[in-house]
């Protein structure tokens, strides 16, 4: 055998190994360039809105490489975005965020240059939306002590005094007010009962602010018979204010106060309510008095004053049928006469000497009538002969002279008198040609 053919030979032999040993390399070469793992990862794991203005995703793969970054949001709207790594195989992106963001599970998924997924990642992103400012409330009343609060005893007068400091005033520290008390004297201690009719308009919550004083004590404040406070220790000089909104209600109101002299020098009550409204939807069931007035006319003498005044503003609702709704179940108000009584002394403003010129005359009690249709003290139209059963749903003449009511519901609570004394009965359900 040459030298050749041996060359030969051990060149073939040869051949296999080297081969073997090039394709070994260009693996390595290859699993260096494509087998490192591509990671994606966000810098927490939760976001929120109003705190999180953005989210930095951060990558790592190989070396100077591009891909594709697809975040789907809860509501499956995407966004895209490309980012290329660095020579070490890193790359970061921010993305941002806004108030208006879906909540929810939010997907990053990286796609190579073939657009095949090569790396995965969730996380949370919660965005309150904040509720919208509630709507601000509006003045709808002012109650001040005057000579529309009723006393127990005697008749209700104002008070002209000075107090000195710290009050330095003739208001008893409550701005606005006229101080008060019976004409009865100071009956020192021996409190009286001071009460306050008021209306408020139905389909609102309520605010109220109460302000209140009195030379030398008050107590057992109570509004529509729910107590409130009592002022711990007598003091002239000491003026209180308290929150009664959750005490307020739809319609007629109560407030009623005790106050006392001890002193035996000077005695008054002041007290201011300021309520703020604001609308709600809601309905509520109705019932309905229907009633007449009249008004007894007295002609002044060196005795007593006339009632000319009380006579001309109550005018237009003598001897026309009337109506006011309730809340309550008219059949279980005491004495319903002192309860319309009660609801005119609001709505006019009226004395309770006033109150003894008036006599009240209940017609019926009509019963789950539409708010919608019925409101305020309106004379009724005359049922026709003709018609039969209740007079339920009949319609209503327009105010008179358009000065009577201003749109609003009243609301009677339950057992609201104007003189205790005059006793209970249950008020008879009256129906025309129908009894339940």
């Amino acid at each position: 055998m040459t030298n050749t053919h041996i060359i030969w030979v051990i060149s073939l032999l040869l051949l296999p190994i080297l081969v073997i040993n090039a394709y070994a390399a260009d693996m390595d070469q290859v699993k260096e360039q494509v087998g490192k793992p591509v990671k994606i990862r966000t810098d927490k794991d939760a976001y929120h809105c109003e705190k999180d203005k953005q989210v930095v995703v951060s990558v790592s793969g190989s070396p100077n490489t591009t891909y594709t970054l697809v975040v789907t949001k809860p509501d499956n709207t995407t966004l895209t975005y490309t980012i290329t790594t660095d020579a070490s195989g890193n790359a970061s992106i921010s993305i941002p965020l806004s108030a208006s963001e879906p909540s929810g599970t939010w997907l990053l998924t990286l796609y190579d240059a073939n657009r095949r997924p090569v790396a995965e990642w969730k996380f949370m992103v919660k965005c309150e939306v904040s509720p919208p400012p509630p709507e601000p409330m509006e003045p709808c009343l002012t109650v001040v002590s005057d000579t529309s609060t009723f006393v127990d005893r005697g008749n209700t007068v104002l008070i002209n005094y000075t107090w000195p400091a710290p009050i330095n005033g003739n208001d008893l520290g409550v701005p606005g007010v006229k101080t008060i008390w019976s004409s009865n004297g100071l009956d020192t201690n021996n409190p009286y009962t001071f009460t306050r009719y008021f209306l408020l308009p139905s389909g609102n919550v309520y605010s109220g602010t109460l302000t209140i004083n009195a030379d030398d004590q008050w107590m057992d404040l109570k509004i529509n018979g729910q107590f409130v406070a009592s002022e711990p220790f007598p003091g002239w000089g000491n003026v209180h204010t308290y929150n009664v909104s959750a005490y307020l209600q739809p319609g007629l109101n109560t407030l009623e106060v005790k106050a006392v002299d001890i002193g035996r020098a000077v005695a008054a009550l002041a007290y201011k309510l300021d309520v703020n409204c604001k609308p709600v939807q809601g309905s509520t069931h109705w019932d309905k008095i229907i009633f007449t007035i009249d008004v007894r006319e007295v002609q002044p003498s060196p005795t007593q004053p006339g009632n000319e005044e009380l006579v001309k503003k109550l005018r237009p609702l003598i001897g026309k049928t009337l109506d006011i709704k309730v809340r309550d179940e008219p059949s279980e108000i005491v004495a319903l006469e002192d309860t319309v009584k009660a609801f005119l002394a609001a709505k006019y403003n009226l004395t309770k000497q006033d109150l003894t010129y008036i006599t009240v005359k209940i017609v019926e009690v009509e019963y789950a009538i539409d708010p919608n249709i019925h409101g305020k003290i309106v004379p009724q139209e005359p049922q026709k002969p003709t018609e039969a059963g209740s007079s339920k749903g009949n319609r209503m003449n327009a105010d008179i002279d358009g000065k009577i009511g201003d749109g609003v519901y009243y609301a009677l609570p339950l057992g609201i008198g104007i003189a205790g004394g005059l006793g209970a009965f249950i008020a008879m359900r009256y129906r025309r040609g129908q009894n339940y």
